[in-house]
């Protein structure tokens, strides 16, 4: 009844919303039977074709995100017990990343940690909890930013209505 309110005070009682294609939309102009007019049409089964191209790279893309993003908290784990294990070690032993997908599982164990006035003091406490974070927080939207554009790409491609 609300509904019914509104609609009549807002004057849109004989409103219809028309779907108008996107621009970048192409195809061949065929007459609709049921409209009488011509309309723009692009086949389904060459749609089909991209959607297959556009699947996997879809998936690709995600599956790398994910390894990558295991990746930098896995270091960050093996980095955080080498720390705690011994912190006068130098940074560049601190600081021996692996980049690749065998790091995945093999982290040190990291035990049970007191913190003292010490560890606060220290500057490579700090680069060794803060790095980390800071690279997820800046690459996150780097990667959302690659995948917006990809998604964007790859909807030209398909050429959706």
């Amino acid at each position: 009844q609300r509904q019914n309110d509104l609609t009549h005070r807002w004057g849109s009682m004989n409103y219809h919303q028309d779907e108008t294609p996107r621009p970048q939309f192409y195809g061949k102009y065929e007459i609709c039977e049921i409209e009488n007019r011509a309309v723009v049409t692009y086949p389904s089964w060459k749609r089909w074709i991209k959607y297959c191209i556009s699947f996997p790279i879809t998936v690709i893309f995600t599956v790398i995100a994910f390894l990558v993003i295991i990746m930098v908290y896995t270091n960050r784990d093996n980095m955080m017990a080498k720390y705690f294990r011994d912190q006068n070690q130098n940074v560049s032993q601190l600081f021996d990343l692996t980049w690749n997908v065998s790091i995945i599982g093999k982290t040190d164990a990291i035990v049970a940690v007191d913190l003292s006035p010490e560890h606060l003091k220290n500057p490579k406490f700090w680069w060794t909890v803060g790095l980390f974070p800071c690279l997820i927080g800046l690459g996150l939207p780097l990667l959302n930013f690659l995948l917006m554009r990809l998604s964007r790409m790859l909807n030209d491609l398909e050429n959706h209505k």
